[in-house]
């Protein structure tokens, strides 16, 4: 994914925006209890097999994260 994508500078705080060509990914947070962080990832693409693949990577990077 590295220098796949565009960020622009966001006024929103709970959001993230991020787009790459042919395909969008947005993170938002629905809760946060100080400890855990409950979040909502929506990737929109026009071909299914593009999203297939940035899902995975974000499965990848969360994974990592652990």
């Amino acid at each position: 994914m590295s220098g796949e994508f565009d960020l622009n500078l966001q006024e929103e705080f709970d959001n993230l925006k991020v787009f790459f060509s042919h395909k969008r990914l947005s993170i938002s947070r629905i809760n946060f209890d100080g400890k855990n962080i409950c979040a909502n990832i929506h990737i929109e693409s026009k071909v299914l097999n593009v999203a297939f693949k940035l899902m995975n990577n974000v499965e990848v990077i969360y994974k990592n994260l652990e």
